[in-house]
């Protein structure tokens, strides 16, 4: 199953009898959508020992059950941040699945950046937990320089190298992080200059760049390492 289908369960080879007994049960208790002749069950707000009832009921009586890839792969809980007194972040909890765009909106200096920067620890939180892939961001153990290598990030001031050129710019960390060598990083580098429509500034420098499309290469720059998240910070801002 693609992962357009999310935190979802497909049940298939259902006798229709049974299926509409089923369906009208899920239905009414708001837990099943129906879609293509499918029954797509969704259990992730269900608790553990339920959904595993339920999903060991379906298994008894014969029918296949197929997982899908839609687990939740970012979750915040109680995530809070303060700068002295001022609390900007009050206790922020979202699930983000795979393929889903989140849009964060609000006014400048309500802490839509600080609530980025957070998600990649370029911000520590004051309080609160950051879970991804299942791996607690903020735990001693973990690794938080690889675990930076799968989400990416658009900032606000595009933060380009002015010694280097464009090229460069989108090549510098596909060899050093991912060691990549010269010639496939250029040649990721230059589809990704083709996907924006900066191809022919392969060879400029930043300072001869308008901002949007200085905006343009820090977007291709950033999808270039093709990261599994990717954080924008009003991406648009200068387009």
């Amino acid at each position: 199953l693609g992962p357009e289908m999310k935190s979802t369960g497909e049940v298939m080879g259902i006798d229709k009898t049974y299926e509409n007994a089923l369906a009208k049960a899920l239905i009414a208790s708001g837990l099943m959508l129906k879609q293509n002749g499918s029954i797509l069950l969704s259990i992730a707000d269900r608790d553990k020992n339920d959904s595993e009832n339920l999903i060991n009921d379906l298994i008894a009586s014969n029918y296949i059950i197929y997982a899908t890839e839609g687990t939740a792969n970012f979750i915040t809980k109680n995530l809070k941040k303060s700068f002295g007194n001022l609390e900007v972040l009050k206790g922020i909890d979202f699930d983000v699945m795979p393929q889903e765009l989140v849009f964060i909106i609000g006014p400048s200096g309500s802490g839509k950046s600080t609530l980025l920067r957070c998600f990649n620890l370029l911000e520590t939180p004051t309080e609160g937990s950051i879970i991804v892939d299942n791996v607690d961001m903020q735990s001693e153990s973990t690794n938080i320089n690889q675990m930076r290598r799968s989400i990416g990030m658009v900032f606000q001031q595009f933060n380009l190298y002015p010694h280097l050129t464009v090229l460069g710019n989108i090549t510098l960390a596909l060899r050093k992080v991912s060691r990549k060598n010269r010639r496939l990083a250029d040649e990721i580098a230059i589809k990704m200059l083709e996907q924006v429509g900066l191809l022919d500034k392969v060879d400029h420098f930043p300072s001869e760049l308008s901002g949007g499309q200085q905006q343009r290469v820090a977007i291709a720059r950033a999808m270039a390492l093709q990261p599994k998240i990717m954080l924008f910070d009003e991406p648009t801002s200068a387009l």
